[in-house]
């Protein structure tokens, strides 16, 4: 099977209830793999925001995503991601 990431590539899930998911690609990712989830990468995660002015998330971000955001000038807190 083709998946989407390689292990160790960070990924972002829409769920349900449009909030973001981030995790990193591995082993057990493939496992719970389905074509039909929506899966974005950061810079995918970035369009949205430009787009929609913020999104809300279900995980914490790591700091190098966090940081990187911040460097652009986003809002980050724990639940949410906003221009400024």
């Amino acid at each position: 099977m083709k998946y989407p990431f390689k292990e160790g590539d960070d990924y972002f899930v829409i769920e349900n209830d449009g909030s973001l998911t981030y995790s990193c690609w591995d082993d057990i990712s493939e496992e719970m793999h389905t074509p039909s989830e929506m899966y974005l990468t950061t810079l995918g995660v970035v369009n949205i925001i430009e787009k929609e002015g913020s999104v809300q998330l279900s995980s914490r971000l790591p700091d190098h995503i966090k940081q990187a955001l911040e460097s652009r000038g986003y809002e980050v807190t724990n639940t949410k991601v906003n221009l400024k």
